[in-house]
């Protein structure tokens, strides 16, 4: 799994859902803000292969729809706002958008604390966090 191939997951589902196409640059930035969302969640840094030079993921093959799930959440949510700011026939377009957006983010941070609570349950975490040594 890398950042290309799910550069191209987050822009095909955004472009079947909303019949808009959407930057690539835009693309990659929000599975930035995604990864980013997943480190706070996992308590560990994440890397992505190809995205700002990382040279291997640490990111788990399941986890790579949630990723672009929390992605799409993101650029649809900006393209929204996008398209609110020029001219539009279709006025209901970026409501719709947003909306979507919001809904997939929604369940982005649902399943961010499965990460989360999977994490916690790893028995190389400490539960009280890596700065605090225990007097034994």
């Amino acid at each position: 799994m890398d950042v290309e191939e799910l550069e191209d997951r987050v822009s095909t589902l955004l472009q079947d859902m909303t019949q808009l196409v959407f930057p690539a640059a835009m693309v990659r930035e929000c599975l930035r803000q995604a990864i980013l969302a997943y480190s706070r969640s996992s308590g560990r840094p994440e890397y992505l292969v190809g995205l700002d030079g990382a040279q291997e993921t640490s990111v788990p093959e399941l986890d790579g729809g949630l990723l672009v799930l929390g992605a799409a959440g993101y650029a649809a949510t900006l393209k929204g706002v996008d398209r609110k700011e020029a001219f539009n026939l279709e006025a209901s377009t970026s409501t719709r958008v947003v909306e979507l957006g919001e809904r997939l983010l929604a369940r982005f941070e649902a399943l961010l604390l499965t990460v989360q609570r999977n994490r916690m349950r790893d028995s190389n975490v400490q539960p009280w966090g890596a700065g605090w040594l225990l007097d034994v």
